[in-house]
C-alpha cells in the first residue's frame, strides 16, 4: 500500500503507470487547492487528511472508479469536491467520516448521464449530514445504501430526507 501526499496547489495524475498494484493508497494527504486526477484506474483512498482551510478536488476521468475509506482528519473549513467524469464511479460511506466533513463534500457529475455514485448515509439517525450533489442528469445513477427504515431518497438530482411516519 502506498502513501499519497499532495501539497497545497499541487496536481497529481494517477493512471495505469503509477497506481499501486493493490489499487490502495493509505495515508492520503490533500493540501488546500490540490487536485488529484484518477485516469482510468480503480483506486481506494484510505486514512485521508484534508489539510488546511480551503477546497481541494479529486477528479475521475476515463472510466475511473474510486472507493473512499476513512477520512481521519479535516482542518476546520476544509472542503472537497469529487468530480465524476463519463463512465466513472464513486463509492462514499458517510460512516467513515464526521458529519462536518460530509457537509463540506460536493459531488459533481460531469458525466453526461453516465456516472454513478454509491452513497451510504450515516447509520446514526441523529446525523443527517449529506454531501451536495451538482450536475446530476438523467442517466446518472445514485444508489443509496440504507438501513431500515429508509431515511433518504433521490429526488430531482438531490438526496432528500424522508419525513418520519406519524
Amino acid at each position: 500500500m502506498s502513501a499519497l501526499h499532495l501539497a497545497a496547489n499541487q496536481t497529481e495524475i494517477v493512471g495505469e503507470k503509477n497506481v499501486p498494484a493493490s489499487g490502495i493508497f493509505r495515508d492520503v494527504k490533500l493540501g488546500q487547492r490540490s487536485r488529484l486526477i484518477l485516469d482510468g484506474v480503480e483506486v481506494t483512498l484510505d486514512d485521508i487528511t484534508l489539510d488546511r482551510i480551503g477546497t481541494r478536488s479529486v477528479e475521475l476521468i476515463n472510466g475511473a472508479a474510486l472507493s473512499l475509506g476513512e477520512v481521519s482528519f479535516a482542518s476546520l473549513g476544509a472542503s472537497i469536491v469529487y468530480r465524476i467524469g463519463p463512465g466513472c464511479s464513486l463509492t462514499l460511506d458517510a460512516n467513515l467520516a464526521e458529519p462536518e466533513i460530509i457537509e463540506n463534500t460536493t459531488i459533481e457529475f460531469a458525466s453526461d448521464g453516465t456516472g454513478s455514485l454509491k452513497f451510504a448515509p450515516f447509520v446514526n439517525p441523529e446525523w443527517r449530514s449529506l454531501p451536495q450533489l451538482q450536475g446530476w442528469k438523467e442517466g446518472d445513477v445514485v444508489t443509496l445504501v440504507q438501513t431500515r427504515p429508509e431515511r433518504f431518497r433521490m429526488e430531482a438530482g438531490r438526496i432528500e430526507p424522508i419525513a418520519p411516519a406519524a
